[in-house]
């Protein structure tokens, strides 16, 4: 999955968390609870991410026009951000100086996913009474078009690559199936029966659901080169984030829902806990900064910050902000 998650970069509704892949905390260990106004303030994160109609990266800051803004991720010499103009909401290449080039021109409700190497986007159009998808898949940089594939159920694309001319890693329900779909040959691999929630094609991760977790369903972590490698199973958390080195996972509750989580956990892949932090609100964006350092957009009802955490130690990744009108 992205190093940039599609949520860290919803303007102000996202957050981060920091920590280590190395040491795993004794069980009961009490959780780290996070309050962005007591923190104090540590070096900017090294992810770039949205503060209002600014990208941040580094010393970078470049402004960007439209409504409703989502920074889809990074690509080898610039950025990919969704937007909205003149009422319709589109995918634009933005450059370091701030000039743009349109992607998609209309995006309507599609969903847009650049994957984790900023090498392809992809594009999934619903079509809700045929009960089928058409998945796009695009260059970021010139808006070529590099594949489709039409597919029976809802696609839910997890993850892309640049291996040959491109890879992109789907679920559909129904069918239940996660595919690992060759831009180069246009063939569909069947890697899993089960429906995958979330993948990382670079740390050959695929997070699936035995079925419904609302009826029951567990979460199975398992490798995408050997699906039938069984690396951790929970009834009660599901995968949100990868590492980098694949050696930990971010997650959260099994059944999580709304405006965001308030706990979250970070453990190895065998689901040994490493750590637990709190929040008298609600997580936005939660992403690996590094292998140690886990970033969360962290909510309360008074301030909100990028909050970067290591094992017990938290700090500011950026300026502290006010709190969430929704709490």
């Amino acid at each position: 999955m992205s190093r940039l998650p599609r949520l860290l970069a919803v303007g102000l509704l996202l957050g981060g968390l920091a920590l280590p892949a190395l040491g795993v905390a004794p069980a009961a260990a009490a959780a780290v609870r996070i309050d962005p106004a007591a923190l104090e303030r540590g070096p900017s994160s090294a992810l770039p991410h949205l503060e209002g109609r600014r990208i941040i990266d580094g010393d970078l800051r470049i402004r960007v026009r439209g409504r409703h803004l989502q920074l889809l991720g990074e690509t080898a010499d610039g950025y990919l951000l969704r937007m909205t103009r003149s009422r319709t909401a589109q995918v634009r290449f933005v450059r370091p100086d701030g000039s743009t080039v349109q992607v998609v021109a209309d995006l309507r409700n599609d969903d847009a996913v650049l994957g984790g190497d900023g090498s392809v986007l992809t594009v999934v159009h619903h079509r809700f009474r045929a009960r089928a998808s058409t998945i796009r898949a695009y260059d970021p940089r010139t808006g070529d078009q590099l594949g489709v594939r039409k597919v029976k159920g809802f696609a839910d694309v997890l993850d892309t690559d640049g291996t040959g001319q491109g890879r992109v890693v789907f679920a559909t329900f129904p069918p239940r199936r996660t595919v690992l779909w060759d831009l180069a040959t246009d063939s569909g691999e069947r890697v899993s029966k089960r429906p995958g929630y979330h993948a990382d094609l670079d740390e050959d991760l695929l997070a699936v659901y035995t079925r419904d977790p609302y009826r029951g369903g567990c979460s199975v972590l398992r490798t995408l080169s050997d699906p039938g490698t069984r690396l951790w199973r929970s009834c009660t958390e599901r995968v949100t984030a990868v590492a980098p080195g694949g050696a930990s996972v971010a997650t959260i509750d099994l059944l999580s829902d709304g405006i965001g989580p308030f706990t979250t956990w970070v453990r190895t892949t065998a689901g040994d806990r490493v750590a637990r932090y709190r929040v008298d609100g609600f997580f936005g964006s939660i992403d690996f900064e590094d292998a140690d350092a886990l970033l969360l957009r962290t909510y309360t009802a008074d301030s909100s910050g990028l909050v970067r955490c290591e094992l017990e130690k938290c700090e500011l990744a950026w300026r502290l902000q006010p709190g969430s009108p929704l709490l």
